[in-house]
């Protein structure tokens, strides 16, 4: 019978909770993609990609607070490091900048209206067809969900 330790019981990062990892270094694999590499509580290390993350303000040596996103089907974990400003079932001012697609990894395009944040940052809202938006007209939405660094809003 194999012994179970004690110590080695709650090591399991949860779906939806956020945690603080250790940003060890950054690591380019030769794909020619970089990442952080970055430490749980459990001292166990997982890459996560640079490219979407540039202007988080991370730092090497540093503790910064990601959310569990979610685990595919071949176990691997997924984090959303902690916007610095947006936070996610909070409201905030976005004003209505185009209108555009987005084409998911699936192939499929899915018509949005591109937000611009008070801070700058662009946000994507679900295009509804009787929907009339002003450009400069700043009105409050709600964020439903950040990804990737990509901050998606519903109306409040």
């Amino acid at each position: 019978m194999k012994k179970v330790y004690k110590y080695k019981e709650n090591r399991k990062l949860k779906i939806g909770e956020t945690y603080n990892f250790w940003i060890i270094k950054k690591l380019k694999l030769p794909d020619g993609v970089e990442y952080f590499v970055i430490m749980d509580p459990y001292n166990e290390k997982h890459l996560l990609p640079t490219k979407f993350y540039k202007h988080y303000d991370i730092k090497i040596q540093n503790l910064y607070p990601c959310k569990v996103d979610r685990v595919n089907c071949q176990g691997r974990l997924f984090f959303e490091p902690v916007h610095p400003f947006y936070k996610v079932d909070n409201t905030y001012s976005f004003c209505f900048k185009k209108f555009d697609f987005l084409l998911s990894k699936k192939g499929i395009m899915t018509e949005y209206f591109i937000m611009t944040g008070e801070t700058g940052e662009t946000a994507y809202l679900l295009f509804e067809p009787n929907l009339k938006l002003l450009k400069g007209l700043y009105e409050k939405y709600k964020i439903i969900k950040i990804r990737k660094a990509k901050i998606f809003i519903q109306r409040s």
